[in-house]
């Protein structure tokens, strides 16, 4: 199964969600045009990361789902990117939510590893389960930033028989080898593509100061070959055909998953809380 992904590679205005909106109506049109099936865009791309902002619009946060939804109907798109999302008891999380061409919404995972260095654990609440959506390509799940980091993470939704995962992000300088090679380790450790978008641009946190966010967009398949790279520093619109047959032929020549001795393996964890 073949499909066309595009990823928005952008600058976010914190805090200006109308302009935010505004920037995303012309990248889907552009994706669109390209023949994408679908467009990606980085972690809180209306919003930015302001947690007093947040809170303070707390009512007006579902009205960018409505939006997102409105025009993934509008351009016949898929659309994927992570936005601030109210949970059953109103708090706030940092979900990645997947509309289909209809405008429905048909997933959404909240963040699982909130970064500690910017105490998010403070700010948002916590995600508590993996996510997969057996979209039209085929089985996909999904990830947000630091997240990147757990490989237990993505060896769950490999075992799930996922075959794609879209990883969106605001990584900043200076860890860009750590995007570069990270990114690369799972899709081969797993046989699966990463689909990763992450923000160019800057923006100011309460408790990290302000970071500038290195870009690097990519999507890597299943044997760890870079499909399609972004700038450092400039807005972009990466758009690339995949093939899904990929995954099942790589994961029947190197049966990496049905090798594993899962019996042996014994994680001593001296970090348990």
């Amino acid at each position: 199964m073949k499909t066309t992904v595009s990823l928005a590679q952008i600058s976010i205005e914190p805090k200006e969600p109308t302009k935010n909106l505004v920037k995303t109506q012309n990248f889907v049109k552009a994706a669109k045009e390209q023949g994408s099936d679908l467009v990606v865009f980085p972690e809180m791309w209306l919003t930015g990361f302001d947690i007093n902002y947040l809170h303070q619009h707390k009512a007006s946060l579902p009205s960018l789902l409505h939006a997102i939804g409105e025009l993934a109907r509008h351009y016949s798109i898929g659309i994927c990117g992570s936005l601030p999302v109210l949970d059953a008891e109103g708090g706030i999380t940092n979900s990645s939510v997947l509309f289909d061409s209809e405008g429905q919404c048909i997933a959404s995972y909240a963040k699982i590893h909130l970064f500690s260095p910017s105490v998010e654990e403070m700010q948002m609440q916590r995600g508590n389960q993996l996510i997969t959506s057996d979209f039209a390509w085929g089985k996909s799940g999904f990830a947000i930033c630091y997240d990147l980091r757990f490989p237990e993470l993505f060896r769950s939704y490999a075992l799930q028989g996922v075959k794609l995962v879209f990883l969106v992000a605001a990584f900043p300088h200076p860890r860009l080898e750590h995007w570069m090679t990270l990114i690369r380790a799972r899709a081969i450790e797993n046989q699966m593509y990463m689909v990763c978008v992450n923000r160019v641009g800057a923006e100011t946190f309460q408790h990290a100061g302000s970071l500038t966010f290195f870009g690097s967009s990519m999507i890597v398949n299943p044997w760890g070959e870079v499909l399609t790279l972004g700038d450092c520093s400039q807005e972009m619109l990466l758009t690339q055909e995949i093939s899904l047959t990929v995954v099942d032929t790589i994961r029947r020549d190197m049966q990496v998953l049905r090798d594993r001795q899962p019996h042996i393996y014994k994680l001593w964890d001296a970090y348990a809380r």
